[in-house]
Parts: C-alpha cells; structure tokens; sequence
C-alpha cells in the first residue's frame, strides 16, 4: 500500500485555550518495526487533552498532537519477528483492514504508528465511534478491578458517582463477576439508570 506523504493532524502550537488547537499538516509517521499503522476513523476528547492544551501536563516539544485514544482500520502490521511470533500478539490476531482502537498520546491524526500493545481489536459488534471513546475508560477499568483488586463473586463493591460513563461501566464489570455493588448518584433518574446495569 502505497501512504501519502503528509497527513492532516489536530495540534497545539504551544499551550493556552481554545484558540490554540490547529489543524496542521505534519509528515506520515515512520513506522517502527513494533509497530501497527492504523487510518484514524474517529478520536475520543478526554480530560488529558484538556491538561496538555493548558499546559497542566507538560508537552515534550511543539507542535504536539493531540488525543489519547482513537479508532480505525490497520493499514500496516510490524515487521519485527519477534513480534509476529509473540503468543499475546498471536491471540489478538490482527490483520490489516481489522477494526482497532489505539491508545497513546498524538492519535489525532489521518494516521498513527503505534506499538502493537498500544492497539487493540474491536469486535464487529461495537461501532468505530464507540471504540474511540471507550478505550481509556475501558483500560482504568480493568486496570482497577483486575490489578489494584481483582473484583471476585460475592464482593461488595463501593461506586462514588455510580451513574457517570465510567460508574456504570464498573458497575456492569463488577455485577458480571457476580459482585454486589453499592453506588452514590444525585438524583433517583441515575439511581434508576445505574440499577438497570
């Protein structure tokens, strides 16, 4: 497969507010050997993107790519053998044209050159546009309940704002491993909302 040249990306020339993010033409990312090419489809906004643009989490150099997490399609798998003979890269079997998520700072652009563990399959069932959205809130989630506690039947688990996007993703997580969950919410709606997971 042939790549462009230049690709279009979502930037910050230096830190501030709105007014510096930009649309700016940058070089096609030079693939390593680790590493999956993936088209960008569509980008989720999240508060870490807000923290970079301000300057409270620190850019290593300008102009700086936004966005953590993206979706789209593999145009390019690694090259390294290693890799390609890696029994955790084996059980995520990509292929090129496979629909992925990708994690990792600078992924609003047309395209991006991740590491391989940075990306991640998503079934035929989930929508490009949830898939771009889901990954960080996704990771935090199987990150706190399988490695700082591995949530267990029988448990009894504590959801500060149980009706947010991320409580009622703990709460569906928690509730299949057969845990009981108890949650904070401001209104009976979200109480309503979050018993209905």
């Amino acid at each position: 497969m042939t790549f462009p040249p230049t690709i279009l990306a979502i930037t910050i020339p230096r830190t501030g507010d709105f007014e510096v993010i930009e649309q700016t033409m940058i070089a096609f990312p030079e693939q390593k050997s680790n590493e999956i090419v993936v088209k960008i489809a569509y980008g989720g906004v999240n508060t870490i993107d807000t923290y970079f643009r301000k300057g409270i989490d620190p850019v290593k150099s300008f102009p700086q790519v936004l966005g953590e997490e993206a979706s789209g399609v593999i145009v390019a798998l690694p090259t390294n053998e290693n890799v390609l003979n890696d029994d955790w890269y084996k059980l995520r079997d990509y292929k090129v044209g496979g629909k992925v998520s990708v994690y990792g700072l600078g992924v609003f652009a047309e395209y991006v050159s991740h590491p391989w563990q940075s990306v991640f399959p998503v079934p035929d069932e989930v929508t490009p546009e949830i898939a771009a959205g889901a990954l960080c809130h996704a990771l935090t989630l199987v990150t706190a309940m399988t490695e700082s506690y591995d949530v267990k039947k029988d448990d009894i688990i504590f959801v500060h704002t149980v009706a947010g996007g991320l409580g009622l993703l703990f709460t569906a997580y928690a509730k299949s491993r057969g845990a009981t969950v108890i949650g904070t919410t401001s209104s009976s709606e979200k109480a309503e909302l979050a018993r209905s997971y």
